[in-house]
């Protein structure tokens, strides 16, 4: 079962997951699949309020079981300069 899949079934439990749920259920063009900074990403495109956010960690903890601060964003780049930094002063 997908994320999407998932929270279209949180829509009756009285909480900001389910205002989330009922959100994604009305917007054409919210992700059918995806990790957390997918689904994160495309609040942020949207405008969504910062609760939007704080309630989609919530579901993508219950669903998951992950809590999205342990997660690497793939799409995120690492600047290789500071992490050669970073390597050279664990030798000092």
């Amino acid at each position: 079962m997908s994320f999407s899949e998932w929270l279209s079934e949180q829509k009756d439990r009285g909480d900001p997951v389910a205002d989330l749920a009922g959100d994604a259920s009305s917007d054409r063009d919210f992700p059918k699949d995806g990790t957390y900074f997918t689904y994160s990403a495309h609040l942020s495109r949207k405008g969504a309020c910062h609760e939007a956010q704080i309630a989609l960690k919530e579901a993508w903890v219950e669903f998951s079981g992950e809590d999205p601060e342990d997660l690497k964003d793939p799409d995120e780049e690492v600047d290789e300069d500071i992490v050669e930094e970073d390597e050279d002063l664990e030798d000092v």
